[in-house]
């Protein structure tokens, strides 16, 4: 008898030279294509929805993390800016007798001193219990000394907090400026002093900037009268009033839906700040975020097409096959049998295409076990031509697997400080061990690298394993910055003889120089939006500072950049 499959197979092809099939069976096979179809395509289709969505809700909320670290970000950038020139115009008032600050020579001095350390400070006053302006220093000395303070609100406020910071306003010279103001101890009486200092905002839209923007984004703050503090991209200049669907307060970042200034339809995110009545808002146009999921909705629309088309074709050679297959088994017996076995062969084919579609999920996991399988055999095999080779690519592949887990691990485990595993390690043999992963991509786009290794540099005492990823993160950047044919140069020495010092110079594209300060910050990149996420640069920071040693960068503007690595010879 002959096998299922060379049955099937004859029949298949057979069938495609018969006549056309009479109606009555034209109406059976449309039935049973039909069935089919709806068996094999409405679970297909229920499943690649499902698949579809769940994959969407994951690719959304890691968006949403990724903003929420930045909004945090920035939150608390806010909240330093205030609280730290608050603190300071404290300390100045503890530091200095009050008998200074009611001398005019004596107060000018005061705010010479706090004007050094923070440049932000644009005048300085003293203020007694009636409200009237003492003392002042500053680009105003005619129009606020001797002022009369004593109905203005925030000389109310102060009466009973003893400290207070105002909104954001602009002042003679239209720079958006914060007042802050604080009260003295009383001297009997009921006698007390205030210093009064305005600070100029005008960094306000630098922090706020630190936020990812996308060309639709916005990120602005706004008081509790939806007064904007900072200006804003598409929602009103400074001091404009633009309000939005939130609640009052938000300690952690809240999300909601509303509208943009352009009447779109927007997730809004805001939190509010520690130390002011503020609220950071973050406002993204649901078009935008709609940007992320267009790939994801090309390749699910491809493969369930695709999927689609094959079950169709499937189906209809089944069918088709199958109404032969009954017309021939009404002429005769032996067609009739040979319809039953037909039948027979269907369902067995069923069966393997379930098995198939079952089986065809199972992950590849077992690559690295193979290789190892394949090396232990190789060990205790007989030399046999290319021997060493294929040991060598053996044990590539299983290099890169594990680090590819070493890599993975030490990134998600960077938040919670691992410990570092020192061992004595040779610098430049350890430089050479990286760039043997990225030599054939240099080999494709024809960069060039020179090495310039001083052969007596000491044995240093580290950690391998987050070397190799500093290393790599900053060779990669380096490759990212140059054009095909691009120059890569890698030099190592002495560094003061206690110190390994290593340079990785390319002539790439370069780093602005008001950028340069930033790119170790989180999140900060000056790659396109969709190559990078700014966290490389901020890890191998962390790295370098957490094995004792130092690292900066030099940059200029399409000439290059320069990155400076100092390693300690032994680790503490």
């Amino acid at each position: 008898m002959r096998s299922l499959y060379d049955r099937l197979v004859s029949t298949w092809i057979g069938s495609l030279f018969l006549r056309p099939i009479e109606s009555v069976y034209t109406h059976l096979r449309q039935n049973l294509l039909f069935q089919i179809l709806v068996v094999a395509v409405v679970p297909t289709l229920f499943m690649g929805i499902g698949v579809y969505y769940q994959f969407r809700n994951i690719l959304e909320q890691g968006l949403n993390n990724q903003l929420t670290w930045q909004i945090v970000y920035t939150q608390k950038s806010l909240d330093n800016f205030l609280e730290e020139h608050m603190a300071a115009l404290s300390l100045v008032f503890e530091s200095y007798p009050i008998e200074q600050f009611k001398d005019q020579k004596g107060i000018q001095h005061i705010f010479t001193e706090l004007n050094k350390r923070f440049p932000n400070f644009v005048d300085l006053g003293l203020v007694d219990s009636t409200g009237i302006q003492k003392t002042y220093d500053g680009p105003y000395s005619l129009e606020l000394l001797k002022k009369n303070y004593s109905n203005e609100p925030w000389f109310q406020e102060v009466l009973v907090r003893n400290r207070f910071i105002s909104d954001v306003f602009l002042g003679n010279q239209n720079i958006p400026h914060v007042s802050m103001v604080i009260k003295s101890q009383t001297f009997g009486k009921g006698e007390f002093w205030v210093i009064r200092a305005n600070v100029n905002t005008s960094d306000l839209d630098k922090m706020v900037s630190a936020i990812n923007l996308g060309s639709e984004d916005d990120a602005f703050v706004i008081n509790r009268e939806c007064i904007l503090q900072n200006t804003s991209r598409f929602h009103g200049g400074i001091l404009s009033r633009h309000c939005m669907p939130m609640h009052e307060t938000a300690q952690n970042v809240m999300w909601t839906e509303g509208k943009n200034a352009k009447n779109e339809d927007a997730i809004i995110a805001y939190t509010s700040l520690h130390n002011k009545d503020w609220t950071l808002t973050f406002v993204q146009p649901l078009s935008e975020r709609y940007k992320f999921f267009s790939p994801v909705h090309r390749i699910m629309i491809g493969v369930m097409i695709s999927g689609f088309v094959f079950v169709f074709m499937f189906a209809w050679l089944i069918t088709r096959n199958f109404a032969v297959q009954r017309r021939q088994a009404e002429q005769e017996k032996e067609a009739f049998l040979h319809t039953a076995e037909q039948t027979e062969k269907l369902a067995s084919i069923g069966r393997l295409a379930a098995g198939v579609a079952h089986e065809i999920n199972n992950p590849l996991a077992i690559i690295n076990e193979d290789a190892g399988l394949m090396s232990d055999l190789t060990e205790i095999s007989d030399d046999f031509p290319n021997k060493k080779k294929f040991e060598d690519l053996l044990r590539s592949i299983q290099s890169s697997v594990k680090r590819c887990r070493t890599i993975t691990h030490r990134l998600l485990g960077f938040a919670r400080q691992m410990d570092v595993s020192p061992e004595a390690i040779d610098i430049n043999a350890l430089i050479k061990e990286v760039f043997g992963f990225l030599e054939r991509e240099a080999v494709n786009r024809n960069i060039h690298f020179t090495f310039n290794l001083m052969e007596s540099l000491p044995i240093i005492e580290s950690d391998r394993g987050q070397l190799q990823q500093v290393f790599l993160n900053i060779i990669n950047n380096a490759m990212d910055a140059v054009d095909d044919k691009g120059e890569i140069g890698i030099s190592t020495g002495h560094k003061n003889g206690s110190a390994v010092e290593v340079k990785i110079r390319d002539n790439g594209c370069g780093i602005p120089k008001g950028k340069l300060k930033r790119i170790f910050d989180p999140f900060f990149t000056t790659k396109a939006r969709d190559k990078g996420t700014g966290l490389g640069l901020s890890i191998t920071y962390g790295i370098i500072k957490k094995l004792g040693g130092r690292i900066s960068a030099d940059s200029e503007l399409d000439k290059g950049t320069t990155f400076i690595i100092e390693l300690p010879r032994s680790y503490k």
